[in-house]
């Protein structure tokens, strides 16, 4: 697979089907607890000068401004087992935490959306085709409206028979049932042009060769570019449905189609999107393509939200049932295998309302925001990271699903459930969420689209708590001890 550094502000020289999360302090004189360093200032927060200095000079700490200043020079004189190529840092003067508010922009918006999207159907507001469901609204009248979620044979969970959150749908075609669009008022938006419905399903929703569906599966591994490259280069692909399309063509179709059209539905303050990463995949046999692209988005002063698509919630199933603060996804994306089209599309949650708790707290250095890594998971092997990344990461504070499930809705959570009853609509209604300065590491060999391959390591740039994401379902034996290194920490073993 062909994989690039990260575009942006770079120094010098995207879930997860499997993934662990644990957490770890970094040396002493980093605070310890979100709570605390969340109230107070940077100059109550800040460690003595003498013990934020490393022996080089260079801060450990500092302000956003200080460290993008030396993050040349920590590249440069990197000596650890945790080799960073570049790095991507906000252009911004302070990167406060805030707390946020979820919710999308009023659900009439949605009215206009679906006008632009599909012009030639019936969009008007008395249009048949819509239907709107409010939260807690039984979705099946013939079920209890509480009905309990259950565990499917392929050990899915399926969701309570209610929203939670209100939710318009848009459907106008009965011969493609999946061909629309659906809100969430918290902002998210899911639809097709095509009557496509998830990326990893891409297969069954394009007009394919007869081959059997092995032999369609046998397709070469996607080639990877960043939005620079895209942008630069003059590389063109035909399509499934026909006729070539430039790549640099295709990210503005996409950009164009956030910051025009969906960003309709975000609430306030609005953010800018962009493509982040465009996967060209090859879908038959007759060298057709299609494009998935990874989409992300930025605050007014240009600081990005870490994209991510999935993460497994059994592996935070102990930080879920302590109520404790745990990583959300939040990744927009694009599939299209038609020019100016898409098959499948998602956009993320939106704010109501970003409000800084610490107005410019001290952040950790690159450097010893991989030191966190290389004390826990380095002890004899090199970890290549192309970019490491400065970004906003979407933290729920806590989840209190036992509280919720048998305050508000009246019956006793599943303790046998894998997933620990994880609710994602009513996480997103009930929960407490920030947004943090998160240093994100992936390795060379991540990558959000195939699910089999790589490591995502989030490192709190506030508290230095490390939670770690494995992707890969391939291991050998070594990587086998090493995982159950991390298990016992999951598990509270004393892993030292």
């Amino acid at each position: 697979m062909k994989h690039r550094m990260c575009a942006g502000l770079c120094c010098t020289a995207l879930l997860a089907l499997f993934s662990l999360t644990a957490c770890r302090e970094v040396p002493s004189n980093v605070q310890e607890e979100i709570g605390i360093l969340d109230q107070v200032s940077a100059a109550e927060s800040g460690t003595a000068a003498e013990s934020s200095v490393q022996e080089n000079g260079l801060l450990k700490k500092g302000t956003l401004k200080a460290l993008a200043a030396q993050t040349d020079r920590e590249l440069a004189e990197n000596r650890s087992r945790i080799v960073i190529e570049s790095v991507r840092i906000p252009d911004a003067d302070t990167m406060p935490v805030c707390d946020v508010k979820m919710a999308g922009a009023p659900i009439d918006s949605f009215y206009e959306v679906c006008t632009a999207l599909f012009p030639d159907d019936d969009t008007g507001r008395d249009s048949p085709y819509y239907t709107l469901k409010r939260g807690d609204e039984a979705s099946d009248k013939d079920l209890p409206a509480y009905d309990h979620s259950w565990l499917d044979g392929e050990g899915h969970l399926r969701n309570p028979n209610v929203f939670f959150l209100d939710t318009a749908n848009f459907f106008p075609r009965s011969d493609l049932p999946n061909y629309g669009l659906m809100y969430r008022s918290s902002g998210n938006l899911f639809g097709t042009q095509t009557g496509a419905t998830e990326y990893s399903d891409y297969m069954q929703y394009i007009p394919l060769s007869s081959d059997p569906p092995e032999v369609q599966a046998q397709k070469s591994d996607p080639i990877v570019c960043s939005r620079a490259e895209a942008v630069a280069g003059n590389d063109s692909y035909p399509m499934v449905g026909g006729g070539e399309w430039a790549l640099k063509d295709a990210v503005g179709y996409v950009e164009k189609l956030y910051n025009s059209v969906l960003r309709k539905a975000d609430g306030a303050p609005l953010l800018t999107y962009s493509v982040k990463e465009i996967q060209v995949l090859t879908v038959v046999p007759e060298k057709q393509y299609a494009y998935f692209f990874f989409v992300e988005c930025a605050d007014a002063e240009g600081r990005y939200l870490d994209c991510t698509m999935k993460t497994n919630k059994k592996w935070i199933k102990k930080l879920i049932e302590g109520n404790q603060p745990f990583p959300m996804d939040y990744c927009s994306a694009v599939f299209c295998y038609q020019k100016d089209q898409f098959a499948w599309m998602q956009k993320n949650e939106s704010f109501s309302e970003i409000k800084p708790s610490a107005e410019d707290p001290e952040l950790l250095s690159v450097t010893e925001a991989a030191r966190v890594i290389d004390e826990l998971l380095a002890p004899s092997q090199l970890i290549r990271i192309p970019c490491a990344e400065l970004n906003y990461v979407l933290v729920c504070k806590g989840y209190p699903y036992a509280q919720l499930w048998q305050q508000e809705y009246g019956y006793e959570s599943d303790p046998d459930s894998p997933y620990a009853d994880f609710n994602e609509m009513l996480c997103d209604r009930s929960c407490e969420f920030a947004l943090r300065p998160v240093w994100c590491f992936r390795t060379e060999a991540y990558s959000d689209f195939d699910l089999n391959v790589g490591y995502r390591y989030l490192v709190d740039a506030v508290t230095g708590k490390l939670w770690i994401t494995r992707v890969t379902s391939n291991l050998d034996a070594r990587e086998e001890q090493y995982v159950q290194h991390i298990i016992e920490y999951v598990n509270g073993a004393d892993a030292s």
